[in-house]
C-alpha cells in the first residue's frame, strides 16, 4: 500500500517502462508538494506537448522530482495497460477500479461481474479489429 508519511506513488501497471496508469493516481502528500514545487521546471524541461497525458507527464515530473515508487499490480483492471484503450476482459471483484468503459453497457456488466451477479465468462465488450 502506500506510506502517506513519505515521498511517494504507486505504480499500477507492471513491466512497463511508465507504469502509472491513468484509471487510479496515488499519491501521498509529500510527494504531492514535491510535484507542485517542481512543475515550472517539469513544464520548462519536458515534451509533455507531444501526446502525453497527464499520467505520463505527473510520474516523469515525479521522478524528476526524486520521488520514490512503489508497486501494486492488484489495484486495477486497466485495459489500457497493455495495449490500446480496450475494456478490461473481465471485471473480477476486488478492484478499486475498472479501465476504461467507454458505454454504458461495457459499464453495466462489469460492474455486475465486480458484484458477483454476472459470471467472470461473459464478454464485456465484443472483440474490435485494432484501430
Amino acid at each position: 500500500g502506500l506510506n502517506v508519511s513519505v515521498s511517494t506513488f504507486l505504480l499500477n501497471c507492471p513491466n512497463v517502462p511508465n507504469g502509472f496508469y491513468g484509471s487510479i493516481e496515488l499519491i501521498s502528500r509529500m510527494a504531492t508538494d514535491r510535484f507542485l514545487a517542481n512543475m515550472d521546471n517539469c513544464k520548462a524541461m519536458m515534451p509533455y506537448g507531444k501526446g502525453w497525458g497527464e499520467d505520463l507527464f505527473c510520474q516523469k515530473c515525479l521522478d524528476f522530482a526524486g520521488v520514490s515508487h512503489t508497486g501494486d499490480w492488484h489495484l486495477v483492471t486497466d485495459g489500457n495497460c497493455h495495449g490500446p484503450g480496450r475494456p478490461p476482459s473481465q471485471c473480477a471483484p476486488g478492484k478499486s477500479a475498472y479501465h476504461p468503459l467507454k458505454s454504458a453497457s461495457v459499464w453495466t456488466k462489469c460492474w455486475r461481474q465486480a458484484m458477483g451477479e454476472l459470471p467472470l465468462t461473459a464478454r464485456l465488450a465484443s472483440p474490435q479489429a485494432p484501430s
